[in-house]
């Protein structure tokens, strides 16, 4: 089964949204070639060609070797740090607020 990727991108205010969005997308299509850039009634979307686009358990198979090489290491790389921190802030903020509501 193949994933097709797409990506939604929604304007927080007017400022500048359409220029913000033109300019990463024009970053994004010099490395990667056929993404597209489409406008959309609430925003913009960005699509992957298929040729970029891996198959589920291919992409499965790279996060878990990525995942069982850092683990055999005892290594996490520094843009991991942030994101697990995020995750656990939020976990632990719903759980309390689940128990505050639980009655």
């Amino acid at each position: 089964m193949c994933l097709r990727a797409l990506l939604h991108g929604y304007p927080v205010s007017d400022i500048s949204f359409s220029a913000t969005i033109r300019n990463a997308f024009d970053n994004i299509s010099a490395k990667f070639h056929g993404v597209e850039l489409y406008k959309t009634a609430s925003g913009r979307s960005i699509i992957l060609p298929e040729h970029l686009v891996k198959e589920q358990e291919v992409y499965f198979a790279i996060v878990t070797e990525k995942f069982l090489e850092y683990l055999k290491n005892s290594y996490l790389p520094a843009w991991e740090l942030p994101d697990m921190t995020a995750i656990y802030f939020t976990t632990i903020r719903r759980l309390e607020h689940a128990l505050k509501n639980k009655d």
